[in-house]
């Protein structure tokens, strides 16, 4: 730290650190000039040392620039809800589209509604 390099790299930097010394490391980290990678679980750490959060979720890294830690967790949820209001319309339009098919599948007037739609909804699977 003393070298004060560009880029700083910490892996979980305040395990073993007592209490004292964690907030003198969040707020020098914190003020630090540099770029600074911090992998932590310590979520005051990370209110004090962190200005952008990137994580790293279901095989994706989601980046949130220039937000405090609290803005993080406030953002990831609004992100996680909509992402589950997606999944869940999406489920609500495909158990519609099976309902057409098994309403509709057997009447000669609408049997080719029906394939189309088995069609949509196969297609629908396979974007899963």
């Amino acid at each position: 730290l003393l070298s004060e390099p560009e880029l700083l790299i910490m892996d979980e930097p305040t395990n073993h650190l007592d209490a004292a010394a964690r907030r003198w490391l969040g707020d020098y980290v914190g003020a630090y000039q540099g770029t600074v990678l911090v992998v932590s679980h310590d979520a005051e750490f990370l209110r004090r040392a962190s200005n952008s959060i990137a994580e790293v979720a279901g095989g994706r890294l989601e980046l949130y620039k220039s937000v405090t830690y609290d803005k993080f967790l406030e953002e990831r949820e609004e992100r996680q809800a909509r992402v589950r209001a997606t999944v869940e319309a999406q489920e609500r339009e495909r158990k519609r589209m099976q309902d057409f098919i098994d309403r509709m599948g057997a009447k000669a007037s609408k049997a080719t509604q029906a394939k189309d739609r088995q069609g949509k909804l196969e297609r629908l699977g396979e974007e899963k």
